[in-house]
């Protein structure tokens, strides 16, 4: 699946704006807003919490714009830490999301290049990015700014091999 310039305003919907399940699926110049809860997720179990069959390899996110959503911007949900690997979130701004701009439960060897995370929201959450199960992954040239009463956040946990973090500003 390849979508360019996918505009969801969910105009508070009371649900995920997109929930965006695929292998070597690439979204292009989307903007994903106003959701009462995820803005997008990547999913690999159900609503109902039981695995999905496949996986989701590959799945490239580019130029993007996840804002001003209730719950997370862009989640990854992989409990089982093997089913959404290799991802890529480039030259994508990621702003005023209340639950954090971006949670993965699984980060296997993603790239994380070029992007901007911020709050103008004074209620910004403790953890603007958690990134999770770090396992040979890259996040570079990325700005992570934070609000007028506190510093960006960066939560990184777990992986057995060395994570790369270069080039990243933190305001």
């Amino acid at each position: 699946l390849d979508s360019q310039g996918l505009i969801l305003d969910a105009a508070g919907l009371k649900s995920n704006a997109l929930v965006f399940t695929s292998y070597f699926g690439e979204l292009h110049n989307c903007h994903v807003i106003r959701a009462t809860a995820d803005g997008m997720v990547l999913p690999s179990v159900g609503a109902g919490g039981q695995a999905m069959t496949g996986s989701q390899v590959n799945v490239s996110i580019y130029n993007s714009w996840i804002a001003s959503n209730g719950g997370v911007g862009l989640s990854i949900i992989d409990p089982a830490a093997n089913r959404i690997t290799d991802w890529k979130l480039i030259d994508s701004f990621l702003c005023d999301n209340e639950g954090g701009n971006l949670y993965a439960d699984n980060c296997a060897g993603a790239i994380i290049r070029g992007c901007h995370t911020y709050h103008h929201t004074v209620a910004a959450p403790a953890g603007t990015v958690d990134l999770r199960n770090t396992y040979s992954t890259q996040v570079s040239g990325n700005i992570f700014e934070g609000t007028q009463n506190s510093l960006a956040c960066l939560n990184v946990t777990g992986g057995s091999h060395p994570a790369k973090f270069v080039g990243n500003d933190f305001w």
